[in-house]
């Protein structure tokens, strides 16, 4: 199986992201928590990048950074990414600021 179909079952859609075709999973919004992030997954780079949407701005952040959490606003989107990141431990790609 590609990677691709793979994301396509673990619920990312394929769609204009910023002006480019990508896979992207959106983060629902948890209640007491500040941030939403999308991890957002180009085929022609075979990478993927972590945005987070602040209240301000919406910022791509490090993967280090996601999985740090440092003050738990990331929590649910750092329980989501490593998940994600399991389902595709057979796989072979990039990832913006990796760890």
């Amino acid at each position: 199986m590609k990677i691709t179909e793979k994301l396509m079952q673990l619920g990312f859609e394929f769609k204009k992201y910023y002006g480019n075709m990508a896979y992207v999973f959106s983060t629902p919004r948890v209640p007491n928590m500040r941030f939403e992030h999308d991890f957002v997954y180009y085929p022609d780079e075979n990478q993927f990048y972590i945005n987070c949407h602040k209240t301000s701005h919406t910022e791509t952040i490090k993967e280090k950074e996601l999985i740090d959490n440092h003050n738990n606003l990331n929590a649910p989107a750092k329980d989501k990414w490593l998940e994600i990141r399991k389902e595709l431990e057979n796989y072979k790609f990039d990832v913006f600021g990796g760890i």
